[in-house]
């Protein structure tokens, strides 16, 4: 299982495209008031095999 330092990165891109509208997060619980970002598997299948 990868460690947090590994996953980073991909949290990061995961973020670069939340921002820059490519899809968007859902917010999920009250994790410090602004809750865990989820993702679509399948926006995120689409937008890798491009």
């Amino acid at each position: 299982m990868p460690s947090d330092e590994e996953k980073l990165p991909e949290l990061l891109t995961l973020r670069r495209w939340d921002k820059s509208g490519k899809f968007k997060a859902l917010r999920v619980g009250t994790r410090r008031g602004v809750g865990e970002r989820r993702y679509r598997r399948d926006e995120i299948i689409k937008l890798i095999t491009k």
